[in-house]
């Protein structure tokens, strides 16, 4: 059997251009880009200083230095937020990020999430209220938050842009496989371990009345999750047709109760980019 040699990186070397036009016995070169664009960054500078200190005073000279600072920190600031983009791989534009949300990104915006869907259904109400409930308090009471909510309504408001049905089954959208042991390492993975400690905080954000949030429940809610997380993440086999792992069990008796939110409500959580905040009129 052949061995294959490890792979090793190439340096490219390259001189600093600025030296060059400055004139300098001594060319700085290097292997390293990152090295190299850093010394040329320094080296511009130098060069726009020395190539115009004859002429302008020492404020003047301070003030061309803030103003190529500054320009040099937002052309940075904009690398990096591509670079950021680049490698969360999804797009902050209102007509393409909710339909490329991964699920794993929207269980890291679960928060968001359920500020955005409670934020949907007290605009639909206010829209159209109902005589016989006292306050949209009341209603959102009734149809969907209560102090002793179960955890399936709780992670259907974390993935409400992601879940959808199919065959009278909830599943993910955009992902064709049905298997729960797939769809659950698509969502929580099986590297760290999740918590619903962010409900409480959207809850909190969105101002409800006490008597709807029972810190007791939720604490209650959270250790069994997260025993659930624990026994599928040490699960080693998925589920086939026939049977379905032990390790699995709790968690997918509680998947089978998630279903995703009504239309109407959906197409208002939709209707406006990610992080613009949904308003709705008491």
């Amino acid at each position: 059997m052949e061995v294959t040699k490890p792979k090793k990186r190439t340096a490219k070397w390259a001189s600093c251009k600025w030296c060059q036009l400055r004139g300098l016995p001594i060319i700085f070169r290097s292997g390293k880009r990152k090295c190299l664009e850093r010394h040329m960054v320094e080296c511009q500078k130098d060069y726009i200083l020395e190539k115009e200190a004859t002429q302008t005073s020492v404020s003047a000279r301070l003030l061309q230095t803030v103003e190529f600072l500054t320009t040099q920190v937002a052309d940075l600031q904009a690398r990096v937020k591509i670079l950021e983009l680049k490698k969360d791989r999804y797009y902050v534009e209102r007509d393409q990020y909710w339909s490329k949300l991964t699920p794993k990104l929207c269980w890291k915006r679960a928060k968001e999430n359920t500020i955005r869907f409670l934020s949907a259904a007290l605009k639909t109400y206010c829209e159209n209220p109902l005589e016989y409930y006292a306050d949209h308090w009341e209603w959102l009471e009734n149809y969907y938050i209560s102090p002793k909510i179960e955890l399936n309504d709780i992670l259907s408001m974390a993935l409400w842009p992601v879940l959808t049905t199919r065959e009278n089954r909830t599943v993910l959208r955009g992902v064709d496989s049905c298997d729960h042991f797939h769809m659950f390492k698509r969502v929580w993975g099986k590297a760290e371990l999740p918590d619903i400690g962010w409900y409480k905080e959207a809850l909190q954000e969105m101002k409800l009345p006490s008597r709807l949030i029972d810190e007791i429940h939720l604490q209650n809610l959270n250790c069994d999750f997260q025993r659930m997380v624990i026994r599928y993440q040490s699960s080693k086999q998925r589920n086939d047709q026939k049977w379905i792992p032990q390790g699995i069990v709790a968690l997918v008796k509680t998947w089978e109760k998630m279903s995703p939110i009504p239309v109407p409500i959906f197409e208002v959580c939709t209707s406006l980019e990610p992080k613009t905040t949904l308003m709705w009129e008491t």
